[in-house]
């Protein structure tokens, strides 16, 4: 089972990551194949927008390709996830350049002025300003969950 455990910065990321081990859990990767279906079932099933795609390395001419693909999946432009994840899996796949994080944020309805937003790193590092989201704590595992079993 995937379980998310509450860090904060106030410890040394490495202090955290020996004392979880000692209690018997392990750290998960998210590698860029995952980030990127994240991202797709994020955006396609649950509208989600998303905020930004970080990559490992920093290429102006990539971000911007990347920006202008974003734009068009919060904008629900036709085929503009699918336009997005082949040209993320492309760059994954030929050029080795691995996804670092990606934002995303969804407005929930009773809560219009203050949407849920995620951060998901490569190091498995889940960032948000909502820790105890349902939408967190069970969409988001579940995805994770389901990538690996």
């Amino acid at each position: 089972n995937v379980v998310l455990i509450p860090y904060k910065e106030d410890i040394s990321y490495f202090s955290f990551l020996r004392e979880q081990h000692q209690k018997g859990y392990r750290q998960i990767i998210v590698n860029s194949e995952m980030m990127i279906k994240l991202l797709k079932v994020l955006t396609s099933d649950y509208s989600l927008s998303i905020v930004n795609i970080e990559f490992m390395e920093d290429n102006i001419e990539l971000n911007n390709q990347i920006s202008y693909l974003v734009d068009g999946v919060n904008d629900k432009k036709q085929g503009a996830i699918n336009a997005l994840i082949a040209q993320l899996s492309l760059i994954s796949e030929e050029s080795s350049i691995d996804i670092k994080s990606i934002e995303i944020k969804k407005t929930l309805r009773q809560n219009i002025k203050n949407p849920l937003y995620l951060k998901i790193q490569s190091n498995g590092i889940i960032s948000t300003n909502n820790e105890n989201s349902e939408f967190l704590s069970t969409v988001v595992v579940k995805e994770i969950e389901d990538y690996f079993w």
